[in-house]
């Protein structure tokens, strides 16, 4: 991730625009896609977390794909 972080930021990407967590968990995934200062929700993964990033509190964004399809912006 931080070379990818490297290579955005190099090619003019704002500091900060690849970012991960840690710990990952539950809690901390659903208080990110619900925070107000994120405008757009993207996700890839089985039915559980598709529904958790449609239903995150508040209005934005959502780009969510099944399990093996990663989500394209």
């Amino acid at each position: 991730m931080r070379v990818l972080h490297d290579a955005a930021v190099g090619a003019g990407a704002p500091p900060g625009i690849i970012t991960t967590m840690d710990p990952v968990s539950q809690d901390t995934t659903k208080a990110l896609l619900g925070h107000l200062g994120v405008n757009m929700n993207c996700v890839t993964g089985g039915p559980a977390i598709v529904k958790v990033a449609m239903t995150a509190g508040k209005a934005c964004k959502t780009i969510a794909a099944g399990p093996g399809n990663p989500p394209a912006a």
